[in-house]
C-alpha cells in the first residue's frame, strides 16, 4: 500500500511524501518538517527581553516575533495566555472590592 501525507511546511504550503513504510513516513516528515523550520530562534538575552515585553504589555516587535524558533514561539503563547489570566483575576477581585465597598455605604 502507498500512503501519501502533506507536511505542512509554512502557512498555506506543504510537502507531498510518499512512503509505505510507517516507521520510514514517520523518519521523512520529521526530516522534511525540520527542514522548513527556522533555525535556534531569538539568543536568550533577547528572549527575555521579548518575554518581560509581553508581561509588561509592551508592543513587541514583529521581527522578533518572526525570528522565534517553535519552543519560543509556544513559550510566547504560554505566557500571554497567563497574562491574559491574571489581568481577568485582577479584574474580577477589583469588581468585588468595589462591590463590597458600595455596599458598605
Amino acid at each position: 500500500m502507498k500512503t501519501s501525507i502533506h507536511v505542512p511546511v509554512e502557512q498555506y504550503g506543504f510537502v507531498l511524501v510518499e512512503e509505505v513504510d510507517w516507521a520510514r513516513m514517520r523518519e521523512v516528515y520529521d526530516h522534511v518538517k525540520k527542514q522548513f523550520q527556522d533555525g535556534a530562534g531569538l539568543p536568550d538575552k533577547d528572549f527575555d527581553q521579548f518575554i518581560q515585553a509581553i508581561i509588561e504589555d509592551k508592543p513587541n516587535q514583529i521581527e522578533d516575533l518572526e525570528k522565534l524558533s517553535p519552543e519560543q514561539h509556544h513559550l510566547m503563547q504560554v505566557v500571554k495566555r497567563a497574562m491574559k489570566r491574571i489581568g481577568y483575576h485582577g479584574r474580577k477581585e477589583l469588581a468585588e472590592q468595589e462591590e463590597h465597598i458600595k455596599n458598605i455605604k
